[in-house]
Formats: structure tokens, C-alpha cells, sequence
């Protein structure tokens, strides 16, 4: 007989299956992840939503990144309420929110068509414990989600410093902040310690991970918030990113 072609949505099924660091995925969560997959290869070719343009490429280095804390991560046993700053195409919101539906999560994006796309892909895929923005970390934190959430996540957005002053406001004291770099960047969290403390941080263990074609180890950085972040933080317009602290 001869054999079909696999359809779009095979494709990205069968990448998602073929990455060991996602096994075992509950079948609604790969179903979920397969779905949204294709959604974002489809905008892509119109919007540029991302460098990645290949199934094995989305399935690897934003699913399995974006999930790679989930086993590790004691914050997400329970509920609460997280933001993801600088959401950008929808990682690591969208699989977390998949994966942890007992979270309230917001993605905060600035960028409009971006924000447009994971607002329109949440509400297709049927995540209603998802709501994104289009806003600055740094004008939530001066508003009504400044210290209102339990979980933080950044995931390739900017420098360390930048991230604890736009990070650490919106959290409430004893939430924590997750970071996503390179192990390299032990070094910058070395030098941004003065400024974490200043800002109510306090580093927690990290959590190494890396895949085989990696040259170097990934990590996700903890912050936890000890205590409040003062009023002055974060600075508006930008600030943070253009000229961080540390």
C-alpha cells in the first residue's frame, strides 16, 4: 500500500514524540502542544514570530525549554497566579498553562502582532486559565498587578539585572522568579547580587539542564522574593532594559 503523507499536524506530532526530554507527555497536553505547533509555523510565514521554522525545532527548543522546570519547580504544585514577562510568541506561557491548569497565568507582551497571535491561539486551544497584555513588565509593576503574583517566568528577554527590577515587583513576598539563559550566565547573576538584594531577592539553587547538540549547559535561575521591592522599582519608560543597574 502506498504510504500518506504525513499531514502538518503529524509532522509536529511526531517531532514532539521524538524528543526524549518531553516523554511521557499526557496525550491531551501532546495533542495541545501539536496543535499550537502548527498555529505558530502557520502565523509565522506571515508575522515572524520566530527564528525556529521546522516542527523538530519548535518541539525541542520551545517546548522542551519551555517545560524543562516542570518536574523541578516546587512553586507549581500548587495554585496560584503567575506572568510571564516578554511572552513573545508564547513560550514558556502557553505549555506551562497547558501543562499546570491549576495556574492563573498572564503573559505580558509589548509587541502587538505578538501579542495578538497568543491571544488568538489561547482562546482557539482552550486555555482559560490564560490572559495576555499588551504592556511593559515594568508599567504592571507600577499598577494593580504589582505584588500579585506567586510566579515569575522570563525566558530569552533580557539581561539578569533588567529581569530582577521588572521581575520582582510584580511578585508577592515568598513568590519566586524564573529565569531561562545559558549556565554561562552565572556570572551576571554573580554581579546583579548587590542589586537582587536591594530589590527584596534572594538566589535559590538553580536548575541545569542540557540537550545532546548543546555546547554548553542551560539553566534556569531561581529568585525567590524575601522581602518588598522598593516603591521607586521598577523604573518606567524602558529604563530598566536600555540601562539596567547592574
Amino acid at each position: 500500500m502506498k504510504s500518506i503523507d504525513p499531514t502538518p499536524e503529524n509532522e509536529m506530532r511526531a517531532a514532539i514524540e521524538g524528543v526524549d526530554e518531553l516523554k511521557p507527555l499526557p496525550p491531551a497536553l501532546l495533542d495541545g502542544l501539536a496543535r499550537f505547533g502548527d498555529m505558530l509555523l502557520e502565523a509565522n510565514d506571515q508575522f515572524n514570530l520566530t527564528a525556529i521554522r521546522t516542527p523538530e525545532g519548535v518541539a525541542r527548543l520551545h517546548f522542551a525549554d519551555s517545560l524543562a522546570p516542570l518536574n523541578a519547580e516546587p512553586a507549581f504544585a500548587d495554585p496560584g497566579r503567575a506572568i510571564d514577562i516578554g511572552t513573545g510568541a508564547g513560550f514558556p506561557l502557553i505549555p506551562l498553562a497547558m501543562a499546570l491548569p491549576h495556574i492563573r497565568w498572564m503573559g505580558l507582551e509589548s509587541t502587538a502582532k505578538k501579542c495578538s497571535f497568543v491571544s488568538k491561539a489561547s482562546r482557539e486551544l482552550g486555555l482559560r486559565n490564560v490572559r495576555v497584555e499588551n504592556q511593559r513588565a515594568e508599567d504592571a509593576g507600577r499598577g494593580d498587578l504589582r505584588g500579585a503574583c506567586d510566579i515569575a517566568t522570563a525566558r530569552a528577554v533580557g539581561p539578569i539585572a533588567s529581569l530582577i527590577e521588572v521581575g520582582l515587583p510584580l511578585l508577592r513576598t515568598a513568590g519566586i522568579l524564573l529565569l531561562w539563559k545559558m549556565r554561562s550566565a552565572e556570572e551576571e547573576l554573580e554581579n546583579a547580587l548587590d542589586l537582587l538584594d536591594q530589590m527584596g531577592g534572594e538566589a535559590l539553587d538553580p536548575i541545569f539542564y542540557r540537550y545532546p547538540e548543546d555546547k554548553q549547559e542551560r539553566a534556569i535561575f531561581r529568585i525567590a522574593k524575601i522581602k518588598p521591592t522598593p516603591a521607586i522599582y521598577p523604573r518606567r519608560n524602558g529604563l530598566p532594559f536600555r540601562n539596567p543597574l547592574a
